[in-house]
């Protein structure tokens, strides 16, 4: 005789098991709706940041142009002794300017001024102190090379802008403005070294 076979229907899952799935699912559902949250959400926070620091920035790349510009246009005469003294004091006037600003929240408040997201503290720590060592490279350079007069005409045309901006944005905030009490100094040693360059600089031959 052939036995017969007789086939157990499919265990069904009972209420515990079937509430457990449940959870499951929506905690998958939940981790998925997170990560895209978050991974748009540092989407955009990139976005935003890297739009406030080329517009806030973008009155140094005016500042670099034109130090480009007369870095070509001038040539170089006989390198003054007194020129590289007062690079270093402005340099190191710069650097003041720098921790003052660092120290009162400077990469904060300055995009905020012009409706921009803040800037995070390390590239404005490790933008600064890359154009502090390429100024120091320049002055160590400058009697060998003429390309390490561009960086120094930005350094004087950037000194400048900072000596008139700093006390222009402390009457727009009616108050304090980070960088404000080495800023005067700053623009004043700016102009010194600006005025040296033109004079020991010749317009190039047509």
């Amino acid at each position: 005789a052939i036995a017969a076979i007789v086939r157990e229907p499919a265990a069904r899952p009972t209420l515990r098991e079937y509430s457990f799935l449940q959870v499951q699912m929506r905690n998958q559902r939940a981790a998925v709706c997170c990560e895209t949250f978050l991974s748009v959400r540092s989407s955009t926070f990139m976005t935003e940041t890297l739009r406030s620091i080329l517009a806030g920035t973008a009155g140094l790349d005016i500042a670099a142009l034109a130090a480009l510009v007369l870095t070509i246009r001038r040539v170089p005469g006989t390198t003054p002794p007194d020129f590289v003294r007062l690079g270093w004091t402005t340099l190191a006037i710069q650097s003041l300017h720098f921790v003052e600003e660092l120290l009162a929240g400077f990469e904060g408040r300055f995009p905020l001024l012009l409706g921009l997201a803040p800037w995070p503290k390390t590239f404005f720590v490790l933008f600064n102190l890359s154009w502090i060592a390429i100024w120091a490279g320049a002055l160590f350079t400058v009697r060998r090379s003429r390309v390490a007069l561009f960086p120094l005409w930005f350094l004087a045309i950037a000194a400048i802008a900072n000596g008139v901006a700093h006390p222009l944005a402390s009457v727009a905030v009616r108050g304090y403005f980070p960088g404000l009490v080495t800023a005067p100094a700053l623009g004043l040693a700016g102009v010194f070294l600006f005025s040296r360059l033109v004079a020991f600089t010749r317009p190039a031959a047509a």
